[in-house]
C-alpha cells in the first residue's frame, strides 16, 4: 500500500495517483548507505598550556587555531559541526555536500598544509612552547 502525502489515504501498490484526491503517489527514493568520515581534532596539552600562560595569550592560540581548523576542513570539502573546547569536531561526506576530501585518512588535510607549520612557528613564538600539527602529532615534533 502506498500512503497519499496530500491526503493520507491508502492507495493499491501500482497506484499512480491518489484514488481519493487524484495527487501524484511518489515512491520513496530508495535508501542509500553514505561514508562518512568524522574528524575529531583537539590541542594536545591544553591544559598545561592554560595553567601557564596568560588567559588572552590562550585565546589567541586558540582563536588562530579554531581559524585554521576551519579555514583547512572547509576548503577540503569538510563541514564543521562544533567546535568544543579545544576541539574541533568536523564531518566529511556529508550527502548535499559538492566536494569530497579525497585525500585519504581524515587528519591528512590538517597536516599537509603548508600553513600548518607557519601556524606551529607561531604558536611556538607565542607560548614559548613546542607545538606541532597533524595527526598523532608530538609536540615539537611536526
Amino acid at each position: 500500500m502506498q500512503t497519499c502525502a496530500s491526503c493520507g489515504h491508502q492507495n493499491p501498490p501500482d497506484a499512480r495517483f491518489c484514488n481519493r484526491c487524484a495527487a501524484p503517489l511518489t515512491a520513496a527514493p530508495p535508501e542509500q548507505l553514505k561514508t562518512l568520515t568524522i574528524l575529531f581534532a583537539d590541542v594536545t596539552g591544553s591544559t598545561e598550556l592554560g595553567e601557564q600562560l596568560d588567559p588572552e595569550a590562550v585565546r589567541r592560540v586558540m582563536e588562530r587555531y579554531f581559524e585554521f581548523a576551519r579555514r583547512v576542513i572547509t576548503r577540503h570539502g569538510g563541514t564543521v559541526e562544533k567546535f568544543i573546547g579545544d576541539a574541533v569536531v568536523a564531518v566529511f561526506g556529508v550527502p548535499g555536500s559538492t566536494r569530497t576530501m579525497r585525500s585519504g585518512p581524515s587528519g591528512r588535510p590538517l597536516a599537509s598544509e603548508p600553513s600548518c607549520r607557519a601556524s606551529t612557528r607561531s604558536c611556538n613564538g607565542t607560548t614559548g612552547r613546542p607545538c606541532s600539527c597533524g595527526p598523532e602529532s608530538t609536540p615539537g615534533r611536526p
